[in-house]
């Protein structure tokens, strides 16, 4: 969102944006549940500053990212949707939820600009699709359509929703994805998520790291 913007501006903000905000109160519809990997959820909301976070690094060479690359022709934005499709299935298989968000940053932009908004959160329901190619038909068109209404303060909707985002404590946004490539890193912190991905592909390797909360 914008540097500086305040509260009120975001709620001056969101009464313009009717289209935006009807968009995001039915793609949030329903029964929300947290998606994270399984760990004691109570315990993450009642530690505050001792949930350290600790950072594993890896890389992946070979065989691996060089079929990545080749499926996502390449392009870092088909790929981060392969890879934002195999996390929501992953926490699928992990929970049996079956109803998984992740969000990711909204793309870094040609020229520097601000923004009303930083994250965009990507619905999805893994079991409902019968092959993986179906899935990431699904996650392509989720995305396109979250990021033609991303002008809208997610602040404003999390509260709207029943779920407030407050400062230091985590959201409903528990898994997040950023692809350095493409995203600005920084803008995901804006949403406090338990555990980030954080990739940058090339087309012959694929490096990043995972943040977790180390002590659950």
């Amino acid at each position: 969102m914008k540097s500086g913007m305040s509260k009120d501006d975001q709620l001056i903000i969101a009464e313009q944006q009717e289209k935006e905000k009807n968009y995001w109160l039915n793609q949030l519809s329903g029964e929300l549940v947290k998606s994270f990997f399984p760990y004691d959820l109570d315990h993450r909301e009642s530690c505050g500053e001792e949930c350290t976070a600790a950072v594993v690094p890896f890389e992946w060479s070979g065989a691996l990212p060089g079929g990545i690359w080749a499926q996502g022709g390449g392009s870092p934005y088909k790929i981060h949707i392969i890879v934002l499709a195999a996390i929501g299935l992953l926490l699928d298989k992990y929970t049996g939820n079956g109803d998984i968000i992740v969000i990711t940053p909204v793309y870094r932009p040609d020229i520097e600009e601000d923004f009303i908004n930083v994250v965009l959160p990507v619905r999805m329901k893994p079991g409902t699709q019968k092959t993986f190619r179906e899935l990431l038909k699904f996650v392509s068109k989720t995305l396109v359509e979250a990021s033609a209404h991303q002008n809208y303060p997610m602040n404003v909707l999390s509260e709207q929703i029943g779920m407030p985002m407050i400062q230091g404590e985590p959201s409903l946004f528990e898994t997040a994805l950023v692809i350095e490539n493409i995203h600005e890193p920084k803008h995901i912190r804006t949403v406090n998520p338990g555990v980030i991905f954080s990739l940058r592909v090339e087309e012959d390797s694929i490096r990043g790291t995972v943040e977790y909360p180390a002590n659950l």
